[in-house]
């Protein structure tokens, strides 16, 4: 009887030891898959004092340095792959390319702050955009776009959209929605009265929109 009844103590022990380190496991696994997810994102004037890297060259000799990434004039039609590897990027620059969209796997970048793609041949602005959660600025300038998706108004740390020289005429009416929305920029766009009067009315009351003189055009 003695021995049965150690017998089941060994059982009942290693069982709870069994236990404890499957618990133990699942903790440091779980710990580590937050870490590994959270990147610190740097306020305004820490982003704004982080090294700016001109090349996948020089920003891959240290990829976790790497904050901000200035591609201008690379000729480029996609985000290259390298990009995605950098876990602390925060502001992209991707201005004087050959995208003619936004490509959606944008959404990746998920700590972005800044985004910019102007002066490229952006015919629309793809909703994959809106996944970016963390974004405050979005410069699109210069471009060929004639209407934006409603679902940037689901952006709710945006704060500015560029969207100066392009072919809008209207915004959605979901841009009331905006609740980070400081200002957009509409300049060097050919709208009449009633379209910026229009324009203003689907926006918070509290957004700063940018207009050129009005003009006497019938868009």
């Amino acid at each position: 009887m003695a021995l049965l009844v150690c017998q089941q103590n060994r059982i009942f022990a290693f069982l709870k030891m069994k236990a404890h380190f499957a618990s133990l496991i699942f903790l440091v696994t779980f710990q580590f898959s937050v870490g590994a997810q959270s990147t610190p994102l740097l306020d305004s004037l820490e982003l704004e004092g982080a090294e700016v890297f001109y090349s996948l060259k020089e920003a891959l000799v240290n990829p976790d340095k790497v904050y901000r990434l200035h591609l201008k004039g690379k000729g480029l039609s996609d985000i290259p792959e390298a990009v995605f590897g950098f876990k602390n990027l925060q502001e992209l620059i991707l201005a004087r390319n050959k995208f003619t969209e936004i490509p959606s796997n944008v959404a990746k970048l998920e700590n972005l702050q800044r985004l910019s793609f102007a002066k490229n041949k952006l015919k629309y602005v793809n909703a994959e955009v809106a996944r970016l959660k963390n974004l405050k600025s979005l410069i699109i300038s210069q471009n060929e776009i004639v209407e934006l998706p409603k679902e940037l108004a689901t952006m709710e740390k945006l704060e500015f959209i560029d969207i100066w020289s392009n072919e809008i005429a209207t915004v959605p009416a979901e841009f009331k929605q905006f609740k980070a929305l400081k200002k957009m920029d509409f300049r060097v766009i050919l709208l009449n009265d009633t379209q910026q009067d229009e324009i203003r009315k689907n926006l918070p009351a509290n957004v700063d929109a940018m207009f050129s003189p009005s003009c006497n055009c019938g868009k």
